[in-house]
């Protein structure tokens, strides 16, 4: 960044934006007409407030007082065939090809996408290009292209980020199996990124490429806990604890092992925001943040969703009263229902009556 601000200080902004100027030989259009209506495109492009210089062909005329038209227009337009190398000017075919380039700062906050459709809208209103029906200008060089490219991959991790949540919430649907369950239990995991993500666009911080990243990443490790947790509270729904009290083992069997994995993950991760590359110093700060967002949502929200009335939906698994309940381990401390194996025995049997005083 340093490097960036000397160069703008003491070379030039260093952005820049092409517009190719197309106008068909069909039209004929003479040398001097085509030099006024290129004259008229640059200063156009330098009205804008965020274009600070434009360069062009116009830069390499001979400096006169006489309008640039005629015999002067025509010699000058042949001689441009000898330096076309230095890319300003190109002839096909069926085409006259000039290109005018528009230097933009690279510091600051610009929004270059607003800065493209600014230009766009200004040429597209300029009366003197109006008047050479057939002629077309494009924007075009390396900003243009950084811009789309940042669009489409920001297009495409949204996406995935959409594609992640809908193969994660049919994946818990399956384990959890009920629709509104794997609804319910995606929650924690959506949550900490919706958090995050709201703050930096609530107080205005720029999202980069490694920041966005990171959301699709975080779901997927965020999902590991919730699905660990679920899996222990589901186990002792079916041994006929109540949800308290499957909430509660859970906290005791998994509350450690999630707090240290994200201790783990995030410890990996944080030393890369030492790095000088910013992108990757952002992912960094952004996952940590992110794993700490997951491990609130898994330790308070998810309990609370299923200590909440929605949360019955979670007690498919609990055997029937009328059927009795499996054997709990010593240690539960839940009650032991041995009422149907009792009925079940045959009282004529001496071996059942055996069994049952046994029972």
């Amino acid at each position: 960044m340093s490097d960036y601000s000397w160069l703008e200080s003491n070379v030039g902004p260093l952005v820049p934006i092409e517009a190719v100027v197309t106008i068909p030989n069909s039209l004929n259009v003479d040398a001097g007409q085509q030099f006024t209506l290129l004259r008229s495109i640059e200063r156009n492009l330098e009205q804008s407030p965020n274009v600070i210089a434009v360069t062009s062909c116009l830069d390499f005329l001979p400096e006169t007082n006489l309008p640039v038209d005629g015999e002067l227009a025509a010699s000058f337009h042949d001689n441009l065939a000898t330096v076309s190398g230095a890319g300003y000017f190109n002839v096909s075919g069926m085409a006259s090809h000039w290109r005018l380039t528009a230097h933009v700062t690279a510091r600051g906050n610009l929004n270059y996408g607003d800065v493209l459709r600014d230009l766009r809208a200004s040429l597209s209103a300029d009366s003197d290009f109006s008047l050479h029906e057939g002629c077309t200008v494009q924007l075009s060089g390396l900003m243009p292209l950084v811009h789309e490219i940042q669009s489409q991959l920001l297009h495409d991790l949204f996406a995935s980020f959409l594609t992640a949540f809908v193969l994660i919430a049919v994946l818990m649907t399956i384990v959890q199996a009920g629709f509104v369950a794997g609804v319910l239990s995606m929650i924690p995991n959506v949550v900490p990124a919706l958090a995050l993500f709201g703050f930096l666009g609530w107080i205005e911080h720029p999202i980069d490429i490694g920041s966005i990243m990171t959301a699709s990443v975080a779901m997927g490790i965020a999902v590991d806990d919730t699905l660990h947790f679920l899996t222990f509270f589901t186990r002792r729904l079916s041994a006929g604890a109540t949800r308290t009290e499957a909430v509660y083992s859970a906290y005791k069997h998994c509350g450690r092992a999630m707090i240290q994995t994200t201790l783990i993950c995030g410890a990996g991760l944080a030393i890369f925001a030492l790095s000088d590359f910013i992108p990757t110093a952002r992912f960094a700060w952004m996952m940590v943040a992110l794993l700490t967002c997951a491990i609130i949502g898994d330790l308070l929200i998810l309990p609370a969703i299923l200590l909440s009335p929605v949360g019955i939906v979670f007690e498919h698994r609990r055997p029937s009263r009328e059927l009795g309940c499996m054997i709990s381990p010593p240690d539960s401390g839940f009650s032991l229902r041995a009422t149907e194996l009792i009925n079940s025995v045959p009282p004529s049997s001496s071996a059942a009556d055996s069994t049952t005083s046994q029972v």
